[in-house]
């Protein structure tokens, strides 16, 4: 037959990486040196299909190296028989080379042309379909087996077989529903895998054919009908000793085969004496991949499947070395992302868009409230961290609604139109989820560390009592009590952690759903939402698991706000509400100042002669106050309108010579206390939670004159309500917007019905710490594919912010309220 150099005919080269880099070659394969040129022969002269299935065979086995003798055996018959007929030449719309009697065994097209064919008449569907209906749900693939010899063994259902690592019937079959990722691996001891492989009837050495059963929509009583080849890119195949197939250079120059095999332990079985010897090693396909690609083109149509295969070869020597073996069974259903990718860029770029537009709005609110318009240290970390969670927002927005679109489409479709990618398509998708996570909670620290470092004064209303004295002398005075205002200090500061919605609460409620009532599997690629059971087999989707929790997460929160909104608030307590009457029980009112002239003022001035009284004279105002016999509360007491009589919180922005007094009677002494206390500690970056010392004399004269300064300036209001109080616009209470401070000289009082100072707790940044929550569980999820995981790190997270904003917030109180910290409990 023209072929000359058959003295190579007997060797064999397993790829072995334990024998220090090198290849092992087998000189003398019995199967190959013994029966090779027979068989070809056979075939050459009577075309014996046995033997040029062997011939065929042997050439498989030799990962298609074109240099072994096999394969150029096999080349050589071929080109010999071209002369005959041609196998399915019109049912095939590409030429094939297979010819008769000779098998098919390699596409002589590039991968991609073969691969991005379109004529699969099948139609697919997520539902169930009944049989010999026009689209189909299940899947089925037939095996074309053939033993070493070349004989024929018939068709077989492809269903649990390759599957080395085993498992419940039902649940290794759910591969073949379409839109089922499916992944079945394991690690198994390589010295047993000879015993592992006979107990599933896989340790023979058998040759196969891979076809996909097409009935194009029509009903057939034989099986099987319609088969459709499948291609198979072998990773081993090699060309001139190089496996041309797993280098980085892609589909473009990959070659796609027909046959393969499974597990070979014979041609390592060297000729002795004649006969054959005991194997010297094993191949095995470690990795078996189905991919399915969905059309985008056409709804419910896809491409050609493509079986994809990694050999892993062994030699005996080396066992105890590279004694543990990973294999894999894995089916991915996907579809071209190039559209996907397309629209992504584009939401990414509007959420850029969306998140300047929002910087630059909070931007332009702070600098109005500064009153001086200069760009200093202070309002670049302003920007710079504002910067941060708008982009960390935008984008988790964007992820969030992706996530959603992902999980809704893929689980709702019932013709299908969309596949989910692959985890390892979702790069983008991961990294501005990361982003989104880092930005975040970058911004949340931020908007802590400001609720830390904030300036409150309180203002005691209450008047100094005088009474005679008992030696008929004059009048005695009675010092003002502290106690009233200790009070006050301490409530405010238990409620500086507090939440609208409890973390605890949810996770609980997370766990319940993802793992009481098994949700946790809407992760799961499956191709509807009833399909929620979490198998160990079932794939699971970045995507999917973030839209799962995200959701979960949100609307636990949602829903704990809502009730403490609508019931808790208005029929149980509202926790700011009562801070504020206790404040008008108590005779002190707050000034809270987050920037440098912005804050908020809670009036609690008393309409009692004093509030240091007894039980009985208490209750006897308060009556009165029920039965309306005394004023309104609030700080403007002229008017018609009742809830501008009765409100007592207002959003301030006060002028620059109080700022100046303020600063100059009492924040200077304070701040040289810090700086004193800093310098001493060891450690600097534990003076923020060690315990601040008792205030100085003159530090606590100072607050009484500051006190009086403030009095003072608030009776000025109360005097002129007109000057300085006034009522929001509709656009600035829905947008916040703060007036131009730099237009104005005196100070603005803005009347506030929404309690707006619970911005300077937890209570008013409750949607920031959810929105923080949440990517937190999601990024350590996204890590560690496991919900409980991430619950408790999210816990953890949560409770070490709470802990710091605690510790730091109390010390910023003591200091600045001058109220000693022990009495803070």
């Amino acid at each position: 037959i023209g072929f000359s150099d058959i003295g190579a005919r007997g060797e064999v080269t397993f790829y072995e990486p334990g024998n220090g880099g090198s290849n092992v070659v087998y000189k003398a394969s019995y199967l190959l040196e013994q029966d090779l040129v027979p068989a070809a022969f056979a075939c050459l002269q009577s075309g014996e299909r046995d033997k040029c299935n062997f011939v065929a065979n042997m050439c498989v086995l030799q990962q298609y190296e074109s240099d072994s003798a096999a394969c150029k055996l096999y080349d050589e018959l071929n080109n010999k028989r071209a002369q005959f007929e041609e196998y399915h030449k019109d049912e095939l719309k590409m030429r094939m080379d297979w010819f008769y009697s000779m098998p098919w065994l390699l596409y002589e097209d590039s991968a991609t042309a073969f691969t991005s064919r379109t004529d699969l008449q099948m139609k697919v569907s997520f539902g169930q379909q009944p049989y010999g209906s026009s689209t189909v749900s299940d899947l089925v693939f037939v095996l074309s087996a053939y033993d070493m010899k070349g004989k024929w063994l018939g068709f077989h259902n492809l269903t649990s077989a390759f599957q080395v690592c085993g498992g419940r019937w039902k649940q290794i079959q759910k591969w073949f529903q379409f839109g089922t990722n499916f992944v079945n691996e394991c690690t198994i001891d390589i010295r047993d895998v000879r015993s592992t492989l006979a107990k599933l009837n896989m340790s023979e050495l058998v040759f196969y054919d891979l076809y996909l059963q097409d009935l194009g929509g029509q009903s057939s009583e034989i099986f099987p009908a319609g088969l459709y080849p499948v291609p198979v890119l072998n990773k081993a195949f090699r060309r001139g000793g190089v496996a041309i197939n797993d280098d980085a250079a892609g589909p473009l120059n990959d070659v796609l085969v027909r046959r393969f095999f499974f597990f070979d332990d014979q041609t390592s079985r060297q000729t002795v004496k004649g006969v054959a010897g005991s194997s010297n090693g094993f191949r095995i396909a470690s990795s078996f991949t189905i991919t399915m690609n969905l059309r985008t083109s056409v709804e419910s149509s896809i491409f050609p499947p493509l079986l994809t295969l990694e050999y892993t070869d062994r030699v005996n020597d080396a066992l105890d070395q590279f004694s543990k073996l990973k294999v894999m069974f894995k089916v991915l259903y996907t579809m071209d992302l190039g559209e996907f990718k397309q629209t992504w860029t584009t939401l990414t770029v509007v959420a850029l868009v969306g998140a300047s537009l929002i910087w630059l709005f909070q931007m332009y609110c702070y600098m109005r409230r500064r009153q001086n318009g200069q760009l200093d240290y202070d309002a670049l970390i302003f920007g710079v961290f504002y910067a941060a969670g708008a982009v960390g927002l935008t984008f988790f927005v964007q992820c969030t609604l992706v996530s959603l679109y992902w999980l809704i489409f893929y689980k709702a479709q019932d013709a299908v139109f969309i596949m989910i990618p692959e985890n390892t398509q979702l790069a983008e998708f991961k990294e501005l989820a990361m982003v989104a996570c880092i930005l975040y909670c970058c911004f949340l620290g931020f908007l802590v560390y400001r609720q830390c470092t904030y300036d409150i004064f309180f203002i005691d209303w209450e008047k100094p009592r005088w009474s005679f004295s008992t030696s008929g002398s004059g009048k005695d005075y009675y010092p003002i009590s502290t106690w009233r205002t200790l009070f006050v200090c301490n409530e405010w500061n238990e409620l500086q952690t507090s939440r609208l919605s409890s973390l605890e609460v949810t996770l609980m409620f997370m766990m319940l759903l993802l793992y009481g009532f098994d949700l946790r599997g809407l992760g799961n690629i499956t191709p509807n939402s009833n399909a929620a059971e979490d198998t160990p087999y079932t794939h699971q989707s970045v995507v999917l698991r973030f839209a799962v929790a995200s959701s979960f997460f949100l609307l636990i929160t949602l829903a704990q706000i809502l009730f403490k909104v609508f019931v808790y608030h208005r029929y149980i307590e509202h926790p700011l509400e009562q801070f504020v009457d206790l404040l008008t029980l108590t005779n002190v009112s707050i000034m809270l100042l987050q920037d440098t002239y912005a804050g908020y003022y809670m009036h609690g001035r008393s309409l009692m002669p004093f509030a240091d009284t007894s039980m009985v004279e208490l209750n006897e105002q308060m009556r009165k106050e029920q039965n309306m016999q005394v004023g309104a509360r609030g700080l403007i007491t002229q008017g018609d309108q009742p809830e501008l009589k009765e409100n007592q919180c207002f959003e301030v922005y006060i002028d620059k010579e109080l700022r100046a007094k303020y600063d100059k009677k009492l924040m200077r002494l304070v701040e040289d206390s810090r700086r004193m206390a800093r310098e001493q500690q060891a450690v600097p970056l534990l003076s923020s939670v060690k315990k601040p010392d008792l205030a100085p004399e003159q530090t606590m004269k100072a607050q009484e004159e500051i006190a009086s300064v403030f009095r003072r300036f608030i009776n000025q209001v109360e005097a002129n309500p007109n000057k300085y109080v006034r009522e929001k616009l509709f656009t600035e209470r829905v947008l916040s917007f703060p007036p131009d401070m730099l237009m104005s000289q005196d100070a603005v009082f803005f009347h506030d019905f929404q309690n707006g100072f619970g911005k300077f707790i937890f209570y008013g940044i409750e949607m920031n710490l959810a929105i923080c929550n949440i990517l937190v569980f999601c990024m350590v999820d996204m890590g560690t594919t496991n919900f409980a995981v991430a619950a408790f790190v999210t816990y953890l997270v949560e409770y070490v912010l709470r802990y710091y904003r605690h510790q730091v917030g109390e010390n910023n109180l003591s200091e600045k309220s001058l109220v000693d910290s022990r009495f803070l409990i």
